[in-house]
Protein backbone atom coordinates (compact mmCIF):
# COMPACT_ATOMS: atom_id res chain seq x y z
CA UNK A 1 0.00 0.00 0.00
CA UNK A 2 1.16 3.43 -0.79
CA UNK A 3 0.75 6.08 1.76
CA UNK A 4 1.71 9.79 0.75
CA UNK A 5 2.57 12.27 4.12
CA UNK A 6 1.33 15.84 3.80
CA UNK A 7 2.03 17.93 6.53
CA UNK A 8 1.90 15.00 9.26
CA UNK A 9 -1.19 14.00 8.16
CA UNK A 10 -1.10 10.71 6.65
CA UNK A 11 -4.08 10.28 3.56
CA UNK A 12 -4.52 6.55 1.63
CA UNK A 13 -4.93 6.77 -2.27
CA UNK A 14 -7.14 3.55 -2.53
CA UNK A 15 -10.82 3.93 -3.12
CA UNK A 16 -11.42 -0.12 -3.23
CA UNK A 17 -10.32 -2.81 -2.46
CA UNK A 18 -11.39 -6.29 -3.04
CA UNK A 19 -10.07 -10.07 -3.76
CA UNK A 20 -10.85 -13.21 -5.61
CA UNK A 21 -9.21 -16.46 -6.05
CA UNK A 22 -7.83 -18.04 -9.48
CA UNK A 23 -6.30 -21.54 -9.42
CA UNK A 24 -5.81 -21.64 -5.55
CA UNK A 25 -4.16 -18.46 -5.56
CA UNK A 26 -5.32 -15.49 -3.95
CA UNK A 27 -4.86 -12.38 -5.37
CA UNK A 28 -5.70 -8.98 -4.14
CA UNK A 29 -7.18 -6.06 -6.29
CA UNK A 30 -6.75 -2.29 -5.23
CA UNK A 31 -8.40 0.59 -6.90
CA UNK A 32 -6.21 3.44 -6.90
CA UNK A 33 -7.81 6.69 -8.58
CA UNK A 34 -5.54 9.92 -8.18
CA UNK A 35 -6.94 11.02 -12.02
CA UNK A 36 -10.41 11.70 -12.57
CA UNK A 37 -10.47 10.37 -15.78
CA UNK A 38 -8.54 6.49 -14.94
CA UNK A 39 -8.67 4.16 -12.89
CA UNK A 40 -5.88 2.52 -11.83
CA UNK A 41 -5.94 -1.50 -10.78
CA UNK A 42 -3.04 -2.74 -8.83
CA UNK A 43 -3.29 -6.66 -8.54
CA UNK A 44 -1.13 -8.10 -5.84
CA UNK A 45 -0.61 -12.30 -5.83
CA UNK A 46 -0.32 -13.83 -2.26
CA UNK A 47 1.98 -16.55 -1.36
CA UNK A 48 1.49 -17.42 2.50
CA UNK A 49 2.16 -14.08 4.07
CA UNK A 50 4.49 -12.49 1.28
CA UNK A 51 2.30 -10.57 -1.71
CA UNK A 52 3.90 -9.77 -4.83
CA UNK A 53 2.81 -7.36 -7.20
CA UNK A 54 1.62 -8.77 -10.12
CA UNK A 55 0.59 -5.79 -12.67
CA UNK A 56 -1.08 -2.61 -12.63
CA UNK A 57 -3.95 -2.38 -14.86
CA UNK A 58 -5.43 1.10 -15.96
CA UNK A 59 -8.85 1.67 -17.66
CA UNK A 60 -9.79 5.14 -18.56
CA UNK A 61 -13.01 6.38 -17.44
CA UNK A 62 -14.86 5.70 -20.69
CA UNK A 63 -13.66 1.97 -20.46
CA UNK A 64 -14.69 1.73 -17.13
CA UNK A 65 -18.10 3.15 -17.45
CA UNK A 66 -18.89 -0.17 -20.26
CA UNK A 67 -18.29 -2.24 -16.84
CA UNK A 68 -20.10 0.02 -14.58
CA UNK A 69 -23.70 -1.54 -12.72
CA UNK A 70 -25.54 -0.01 -10.64
CA UNK A 71 -23.73 -1.68 -7.41
CA UNK A 72 -19.89 -1.71 -6.62
CA UNK A 73 -19.92 -5.71 -6.73
CA UNK A 74 -21.15 -6.29 -9.64
CA UNK A 75 -18.67 -4.05 -11.11
CA UNK A 76 -15.73 -5.16 -9.92
CA UNK A 77 -17.09 -8.72 -10.67
CA UNK A 78 -17.09 -7.37 -14.48
CA UNK A 79 -14.01 -5.99 -14.23
CA UNK A 80 -12.74 -8.99 -12.55
CA UNK A 81 -13.53 -11.11 -15.36
CA UNK A 82 -13.23 -9.39 -18.05
CA UNK A 83 -10.24 -7.57 -17.55
CA UNK A 84 -7.79 -9.10 -15.04
CA UNK A 85 -8.24 -13.12 -15.04
CA UNK A 86 -7.22 -12.48 -18.94
CA UNK A 87 -4.69 -10.43 -17.81
CA UNK A 88 -3.65 -13.15 -15.08
CA UNK A 89 -3.71 -15.54 -17.54
CA UNK A 90 -1.75 -14.43 -20.44
CA UNK A 91 0.88 -14.03 -17.90
CA UNK A 92 1.49 -17.06 -17.10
Amino acid sequence: MYISVDESQMSVFFLDCFRFCMNDTEYNVFLNKRDLDVYEYEIWKRDNREMSLVTIVSLSLDEFKEYYYGDERTTNCRIIDSVIVPLIEKMR
